[in-house]
C-alpha cells in the first residue's frame, strides 16, 4: 500500500547510521541493508543481496543465502528495485520502528525479553528517534502465560484469545499474570 515508503527513504538515506545502530545489538552490520526487495525471477525474499543503491533505486543480485543449519538457494539474477512501488520488505530492525512512526505509538507491548539492553525493542526504540525523528513508545514489559510448560505464543499455537479467557475466568486475573513478576 506504501505505507511506509517515506521510512524506507530515510532508512536507505541513513543507512550508515541504521548500521552503527543495530552493530549495538551485536550484529553484523557491514553489509546489512534495511529493505529487501523480492527477487523478480525466483519471489524469493531472502536471497536477493544488495550491491549498491543508485538515487534511491536499490541493485541486487540473487544468491545462495546460510542460515545456521540450512541453505536458501538464490537464481542468480541481477536486477534493480525502486522501494516506492517494488514488492521488498523492511527488516525487523527498522519495521518496529516504521509502524510506530507511522501509527503515532506512544506505548508497546513485548515480553520481558525484551527488557535487556539493545534487544529489537530498544534498537527500534533508537532508529525510531534518530532516524525516524518520533519519539519511541513507552514500553509495557510482560511477563509470559506459560500452558502446558510453554509459553503462550502464536507460533506455538497456544494462544488463548482475551475473547476465550473471559469465558471462563475474570479479566482481572489475566492483568494479575500478565504483570506478576515485571523484571
Amino acid at each position: 500500500k506504501g505505507s511506509f515508503t517515506k521510512y524506507i527513504k530515510l532508512m536507505i538515506e541513513n543507512v550508515d547510521k541504521a548500521r552503527e545502530i543495530i552493530s549495538k545489538s551485536g550484529a553484523k552490520s557491514e553489509k546489512w541493508f534495511p529493505w529487501k526487495p523480492i527477487c523478480k525471477n525466483c519471489g524469493k525474499i531472502i536471497t536477493p543481496y544488495v550491491t549498491k543503491v543508485e538515487d534511491g533505486i536499490v541493485h541486487y543480485v540473487c544468491q545462495d543465502y546460510e542460515f545456521q543449519k540450512y541453505k536458501a538457494y538464490g537464481c542468480g539474477h541481477v536486477d534493480h528495485a525502486d522501494p516506492r512501488v517494488s514488492r521488498g520488505k523492511l527488516f525487523w530492525k527498522g519495521e518496529w520502528a516504521a509502524q510506530w512512526a507511522n501509527w503515532g505509538v506512544v506505548s508497546e507491548g513485548a515480553g520481558k525479553e525484551y527488557n535487556v539492553p539493545h534487544s529489537a525493542f530498544w534498537i527500534n526504540a533508537e532508529i525510531c528517534e534518530k532516524i525516524f525523528d518520533f519519539p519511541a513508545p513507552e514500553p509495557i514489559f510482560y511477563e509470559h502465560l506459560i500452558i502446558e510448560g510453554k509459553k503462550m505464543s502464536a507460533s506455538v499455537g497456544n494462544v488463548v484469545y482475551p475473547h476465550e479467557w473471559s469465558e471462563v475466568c475474570d479479566n482481572e486475573v489475566l492483568k494479575m499474570f500478565l504483570l506478576k513478576r515485571i523484571n
